[in-house]
């Protein structure tokens, strides 16, 4: 027994170590695709690529120049590219447990204008959750199957898989199989796209060994004025139904062929009578994905800020010893659940809320989170001592916790609209402002309530975290919808686009697009500055789109069947609860407005 005891801890070292090592410096050589992964291929060159008709608008729409825009200059290669992309001489090293000397990870430095190194780890640990950060480098767990190191990486930014504008989006996993051979790594790569792809894309890269190989120093790039003072907000792109067929003409190849699809990628197809001459393929019906209920589920931010999901709209969580500070309450429909999830953060009372917006999703919690009183038993109801009705009273008498909003969204929750019932006054808010700003500390921390006039509603509110870097944009960004305008109250696109380059101008990266400003949505993610780029872009293409065929005199059920949202629908179409807002709501209010604006 003795020697066996002595014996198993070595046999679990050796069992976390790899047969084969592939730690070491190596250098990529490019026999293949050299055009695809050396100056980019053409416009338009979509050939051997299983893209569906979301993904090709969004190629044909790209337009090199948007590279030029402050905020895209220092963005790095995705991971989903980085891999196979130019050049990518690798120094790949091994992180052992200094107690135990089991590997941890594998650490990958020296891919293009890389944010941080890539970490795949091989401990066994789980991927984060939904509502975890994304980054260009993604979040990479590896196991090895025999002599090959099979890689599994999520939680990527939105990116591309070509440099011509071919995208992938924030649902795209990468699947990767390292081989040695001698002094040959091979890899082969397989992305996975529920959103771009009608099917895996699979693709490989070399390296040779090469000990004397040096990786230079992490790139620390900042944005210049390359083409003199852009326009603030413009986003260059090629108009809707631009056919890029210059490539296929140089090389004579049949415009259908450079659409790629994965129809095109087997034999069969060439032969097929089939196979027609149309200048543009059939765009199928854009569908949204059903999301699922969410439990809730708390995750630090940075800083002093956490963040709850799983209650309707996301709730900000700051913690300190001057007690709880919430941007938002959430719905109302899990008082209960949520006061007990933020007794787990800090046993301190609640004692102010922050509304961003007069929307239900955003206001039902404040008369039950108000009361808040952790020593006490929580009730049914949500309330933390005596019935429903005394806890009302109580809110009402002014006590419980400060909330405040804009003026503009209490006169909004107070007013009573026919047909509808009245909000409770228990939810409405004590302390208002109506400047631009209003600022306090809590926490010792600087909080910024930043009013965002004509967005969402006229009474929309973002609130900066100075000291923890943390930004709460409530309905002006989500990583999951589109903007949920509310003319009636207000809202506008022009305004919804001010107020996200407020947001762009406020957030500062760490190093190329990577951490730095944390932003909290009001659905989906923990997010930074980039995602809110995406977001901007987003709607900016789709309002010059919509503008264009107003100007055109197209009608609005021209404007929907021309699907102008088409390409973006698989990441921002998602249904939220209680609403019935979708892709064809927001380019109805987009049209209605700017056709207002044309005056016709």
């Amino acid at each position: 027994m003795k020697a066996f005891a002595l014996l198993m801890p070595l046999l679990i070292s050796s069992a976390s170590f790899a047969s084969v090592d592939i730690a070491g410096h190596w250098r990529s050589f490019r026999h293949e695709e050299r055009l695809v992964r050396g100056d980019g291929p053409d416009l338009g060159d979509y050939t051997g690529l299983p893209i569906n008709a979301a993904a090709r608008q969004k190629a044909e729409a790209w337009d090199a120049t948007i590279l030029s825009v402050p905020e895209r200059q220092t963005t790095p290669h995705p991971v989903t590219y980085a891999m196979n992309g130019p050049r990518p001489d690798l120094r790949i090293e091994e992180l052992i447990d200094p107690e135990t000397q089991i590997l941890k990870a594998y650490r990958i430095s020296g891919l293009y204008q890389r944010a941080d190194e890539r970490t795949i780890w091989m401990d066994g640990r789980p991927h984060p959750s939904d509502l975890a950060e994304h980054t260009f480098t993604g979040f990479s767990t590896g196991r090895w199957e025999g002599n090959v190191l099979v890689v599994k990486t999520t939680h990527i930014k939105m990116g591309f898989i070509q440099r011509n504008g071919v995208p992938s989006s924030p649902s795209a996993t990468l699947e990767e199989h390292f081989v040695r051979h001698g002094d040959q790594l091979m890899s082969l790569f397989i992305v996975h796209d529920p959103v771009y792809l009608d099917e895996p894309l699979v693709r490989s890269a070399n390296w040779k060994l090469a000990p004397a190989l040096r990786i230079p120093a992490r790139t620390r790039a900042e944005p210049a004025e390359e083409f003199g003072v852009m326009e603030r907000g413009r986003i260059p792109h090629w108009p809707l139904g631009t056919v890029h067929d210059e490539f296929g003409k140089r090389f004579g190849i049949s415009l259908e062929a450079t659409f790629g699809g994965a129809q095109t990628m087997y034999p069969e197809w060439a032969r097929s009578p089939a196979t027609s001459t149309s200048p543009v393929p059939p765009k199928p019906k854009a569908t949204s994905a059903v999301v699922p209920p969410q439990a809730l589920e708390v995750l630090h931010v940075q800083g002093n800020v956490h963040v709850l999901a799983g209650a309707g709209a996301l709730i900000t969580v700051q913690v300190g010893e001057d007690g709880l500070l919430l941007v938002d309450s959430g719905d109302g429909k899990q008082n209960a659940a949520v006061l007990k999830e933020l007794q787990k953060l800090s046993r301190e009372k609640i004692n102010h809320i922050i509304n961003t917006s007069s929307d239900t999703a955003h206001i039902g919690g404040n008369a039950a989170l108000a009361a808040d009183e952790p020593e006490k038993t929580l009730l049914p109801d949500g309330s933390t001592g005596g019935s429903l009705a005394q806890q009302k009273a109580f809110i009402m008498r002014g006590e419980g916790a400060v909330t405040r909003s804009h003026e503009n969204a209490a006169t909004q929750m107070g007013r009573v609209t026919p047909g509808a019932p009245p909000t409770d006054r228990a939810l409405l808010p004590n302390r208002t402002f109506f400047t631009e700003r209003q600022l306090f500390a809590y926490n010792n921390e600087p909080i910024e309530m930043i009013h965002v006039p004509n967005a969402i509603t006229t009474g929309d509110v973002i609130v900066l975290f100075r000291k923890s870097d943390v930004i709460s944009t409530g309905e002006l960004f989500s990583t999951m919808s589109y903007p949920v305008i509310d003319p009636k109250r207000g809202g506008s696109l022009k305004g919804v686009l001010e107020g996200l380059n407020l947001v762009i101008d406020i957030a500062v990266p760490l190093i190329n697009q990577e951490g730095g400003t944390r932003i909290i949505p009001a659905r989906g993610r923990i997010c930074n500055e980039m995602d809110v780029v995406e977001y901007r872009d987003m709607v900016t293409i789709v309002h010059d789109r919509i503008q264009k065929m107003v100007a055109d005199g197209m009608t609005l059920q021209q404007v929907k069947n021309a699907k102008p949202t088409l390409d973006y629908d698989g990441i921002y179409n998602h249904p939220i609860p209680g609403s019935n807002w979708n892709a064809e709501r927001f380019v109805e209010a987009a049209y209605l407005e700017l056709k207002a604006e044309a005056g016709k």
